[in-house]
């Protein structure tokens, strides 16, 4: 979801916001993404001034699509909630199988880079796929789903926080009701260690899934906690008329929902949805009265 002034200017590292009343006043925010799981959105506002390198690898893997088709693979209630290391490859297909992502080249760390963010309860972190010797910082993200400060700004050299949630903690709230694989015989919300679960390569995560079901793979494939990384650039001008054009980079073949509101708290009203064919997003709002417009896009629907 992305929050917009009127005459707002989006960009990748950071947006400037403004808001013209009495006097002028300019507030510097990050950038925001959406995390979209089958059980809630997470939206994050990245920390862009306080680790410039980790958001910069992190939005180089989301507009890459490397996160596509990749899922919660790793969940401690009350600890963790990680992502961006795998992947399934030949998704709906009698094939389908788990695979590592194939990461960007590692950055340094930026744990001291900056404020030291704490990973506290509802805040994004930089995890590291490689158990032994070096552990890049580059690609695979967690959660914290309790407070891990300060154990994890010093263990490991320390895990970087970039960025802290805006919209969606009772998503992270749920995770922390999750269960241990040995209830995997009763429906909810299960942490599932199998090892009969295919992996092309590489270790066999605890993977968090919705229910369970046995009966075949392609059933559990459907119940994993698939995870849709969006990062929407909107851009605000005026019309010919006076009024607004929307334009955003849209999701093909999805939803893409422009909503308004003219007041806060927010009353969100559609102004446009449907599928969009390209990436080219744009709206035209006739209306001339100063609006707050945000773009969202709904999920995918299970294969």
């Amino acid at each position: 979801m992305i929050l917009l002034f009127p005459h707002a200017t989006r960009v990748c590292i950071g947006v400037l916001l403004l808001w013209l009343g009495l006097g002028t006043r300019a507030l510097l925010a990050g950038t925001d993404v959406q995390f979209r799981t089958p059980i809630g959105d997470i939206e994050v506002e990245l920390l862009d001034a306080e680790k410039p390198l980790t958001v910069l690898n992190f939005l180089q893997h989301v507009e890459a699509g490397l996160y596509q088709d990749s899922f919660i693979h790793y969940l401690v209630p009350g600890f963790i909630a990680s992502g961006g290391a795998y992947k399934e490859i030949n998704r709906g297909l009698r094939t389908a199988d788990f695979a590592p992502i194939v990461h960007l080249p590692a950055v340094p760390n930026e744990v001291r880079t900056g404020t030291v963010v704490s990973n506290l309860f509802g805040t994004l972190a930089m995890g590291r796929l490689v158990e032994n010797g070096p552990r890049p910082i580059t690609g695979e993200w967690f959660f914290n789903l309790g407070t891990n400060s300060p154990a994890l700004e010093t263990i490991n050299g320390g895990y970087p926080v970039f960025g802290k949630v805006i919209s969606g903690l009772s998503v992270l709230q749920t995770f922390n009701q999750f269960v241990s694989s040995a209830e995997r015989d009763t429906n909810g919300l299960i942490i599932l260690f199998d090892p009969n679960l295919p992996f092309a390569s590489g270790p066999r995560p605890v993977i968090p899934v919705t229910t369970v079901d046995q009966s075949s793979i392609a059933g559990l494939y459907r119940n994993v906690l698939w995870v849709d990384v969006t990062l929407l650039r909107v851009r605000i001008a005026t019309a010919s008329n006076g009024g607004h054009e929307i334009r955003w980079v849209a999701a093909p073949g999805r939803t893409n929902r422009v909503e308004y509101t003219e007041a806060f708290p927010p009353a969100w009203k559609t102004l446009s949805a449907s599928v969009a064919a390209s990436t080219n997003g744009l709206v035209l709002d006739p209306a001339v009265a100063n609006r707050f417009y945000r773009v969202q896009v709904d999920p995918l629907v299970s294969r």
